[in-house]
């Protein structure tokens, strides 16, 4: 039987271990990691605590070669372009409308 320090020294290898394969394993699809999820759905407090850990790796990338940050920056853009292009839409509308009473 090993020493108390062999014991404490494999629960902590088992305790990286563990937390590596849950903050950096990729799905099997688009090989995303928790962190891209949070990004790409804009979950704020997930990332913050996601980011905070030491173990997270912030630089792996997806199948399309975007990390998190990359993610998180197109789903946003994307969001704002489509609200954009919805908000001017409803503009040429309603002043088309009103100047032409049509």
């Amino acid at each position: 039987m090993g020493s108390s320090y062999d014991d404490v020294a494999m629960i902590r290898a088992r305790l990286i271990h563990l937390s590596d394969g849950y903050l950096n394993t990729p799905d099997k699809m688009t090989n995303e990691t928790p962190l891209h999820f949070a990004s790409k759905f804009l979950a704020v407090d997930a990332v913050e605590v996601l980011v905070s850990h030491p173990l997270t790796d912030k630089n792996v990338r997806n199948i399309y070669k975007e990390l998190p940050a990359d993610v998180s920056f197109l789903k946003t853009f994307n969001k704002l372009l489509f609200l954009c292009l919805i908000i001017n839409r409803y503009l040429i509308y309603y002043t088309d409308y009103w100047t032409t009473g049509k």
